[in-house]
């Protein structure tokens, strides 16, 4: 069953979850990598290296898809996001933003922690990277199997150029 849903169950699952498996397209086929993220509302930040594929593949196709969601032993319990959207590097004058939402998500990158030498040399060779969110599902087998709620943006961001 689907039907449509307003952005709070998207958001509060963006709440609750830190890793967003991306999925790309490149000359090479598809691709998927894990991230960590931190939104801005329907907007997630993360930050690679410039080099890897999903980042790299962003020049053949700038819209992404990506899931969200905890492991789960039953399918009854699964519980999660697919999403889609175009990814951008994240504009000189968005940087601070961009980190800030992070930080406040995820501390270690500004703290103590960001000392570490391994982690500091990760972090200094990472570009910054947002999402937004054109589309939603929200997956809900709690409810049911086949329980989906679909959002999307009332204005979706233009497809990329080189999309095929």
């Amino acid at each position: 069953m689907s039907s449509s849903c307003e952005p709070g169950p998207i958001l509060a699952l963006l709440s609750t979850h830190h890793v967003i498996t991306l999925a790309s397209r490149d000359d090479a086929g598809n691709w998927a990598a894990a991230v960590f993220y931190a939104n801005d509302g329907l907007d997630l930040y993360f930050t690679s290296s410039p080099r890897s594929r999903h980042v790299r593949s962003l020049a053949f196709d700038a819209r992404l898809a990506g899931a969200i969601h905890a492991d789960a032993r039953d399918w009854r319990a699964i519980v999660g996001l697919q999403v889609s959207g175009l990814v951008e590097p994240v504009a000189p004058g968005a940087l601070a933003r961009a980190r800030a939402v992070y930080a406040a998500r995820f501390p270690f990158v500004a703290g103590d922690d960001a000392r570490d030498p391994a982690l500091a040399g990760a972090l200094a060779s990472a570009a910054w990277y947002r999402m937004q969110i054109d589309e939603a599902v929200v997956i809900d087998n709690t409810q049911g199997l086949g329980q989906r709620r679909r959002w999307v943006r009332d204005a979706p961001t233009p497809r990329a150029a080189a999309s095929g």
